[in-house]
């Protein structure tokens, strides 16, 4: 095994990776961020009616026009976005506390009878919308790990490994023990007693993930499901650190450059009143957010090649 390359040239790689694959990156980028759009707007289509009826019900038909006219103004800041739902959120809780027993029983039947019926669509949407994110990850180490820059090459690459690599991450993440918090979160919700298993039960994940992290990376290379996942298990061993430490340096640097573009964004979106132009700034701002996400998978394939051989696609 190869001496582990140093973080510096790591981060240089990465982004040269990503600029010489640039063109390829950002169509498939564009790509899923308005999917991945489309499929938040058919959430909102079906959780809308019921947080309307809600809102007219408990603030009122005239309180709740001036709060979607704010909203329509405000779409593309997230920072104005967000003050109008705090604002919001405490109008309703207010105008909630003072209503009469008989009425507050009544909103709360009929808000949640929309919610029951709503919720089998949102709920089929979210899966899909986790299902997309992890398809961008395989686009993303599929980006890093092919030769070639052809955005349809790697779109058929990354729907063709996709169903291994969600093998191997769920196989992985059940290892890493992911599923512990979950599973003490009620528990803690119901009691305080729980509050210190559910702290330590996140113990085995911090350990345990980092090891596992190069797993898609290996897939990609040697193929198989179980196999990378103790290969990389194997390859990390001594190195936890140097992962963690690693990860946190990319992430970190990645975090900056999008915020620097989401600011530069909203601040512009600030000024624009259109709901049509302001929808492409929310794309534009999901399109950052999702080459913030390519730079750290990319720099995953780089670290698993810094930690032994060099990783490259398999040809099966």
């Amino acid at each position: 095994m190869s001496a582990p390359v140093p973080l510096r040239a790591l981060l240089i790689r990465s982004g040269q990776t990503m600029r010489r694959k640039g063109r390829a990156l950002f169509l498939g980028i564009a790509a899923a961020a308005f999917l991945g759009m489309l499929m938040q707007t058919v959430i909102a289509q079906h959780i809308g009616p019921p947080a309307e009826q809600s809102l007219r019900e408990v603030l009122g038909a005239e309180r709740y026009e001036e709060i979607l006219r704010e909203a329509t103004i405000r779409r593309g800041s997230a920072e104005g976005m967000r003050r109008i739902a705090q604002n919001t959120g405490r109008e309703v809780e207010e105008a909630f506390r003072k209503m009469d027993p008989a009425r507050r029983e009544a909103v709360l039947s009929s808000v949640l009878g929309s919610v029951a019926e709503a919720l089998p669509v949102v709920l089929s949407f979210l899966v899909l919308l986790l299902l997309l994110a992890a398809w961008e990850r395989a686009f993303f180490l599929q980006g890093a790990l092919t030769p070639g820059t052809n955005t349809g090459e790697l779109l058929h690459r990354a729907t063709r490994s996709f169903p291994r690599l969600l093998a191997v991450w769920v196989v992985a993440g059940f290892l890493s023990g992911i599923w512990l918090p979950f599973a003490f979160l009620p528990l803690a919700l119901f009691s305080p007693v729980f509050a210190i298993p559910f702290l330590l039960s996140w113990v085995p994940f911090v350990f345990a993930a980092p090891r596992l992290a190069l797993s898609p990376v290996l897939a990609l290379r040697d193929g198989g499901i179980l196999q990378p996942v103790r290969e990389s298990w194997r390859r990390s061993r001594g190195r936890w650190g140097k992962i963690v430490g690693n990860m946190i340096v990319a992430a970190l640097a990645a975090s900056a450059c999008v915020w620097l573009a989401l600011l530069i964004l909203q601040g512009i979106a600030s000024l624009v009143t259109t709901p049509s132009i302001a929808s492409v700034f929310v794309w534009i701002q999901a399109m950052a957010v999702l080459g913030g996400a390519a730079y750290r998978t990319i720099f995953l394939a780089q670290l698993t090649e810094g930690l032994g051989q060099r990783p490259t696609v398999a040809s099966r």
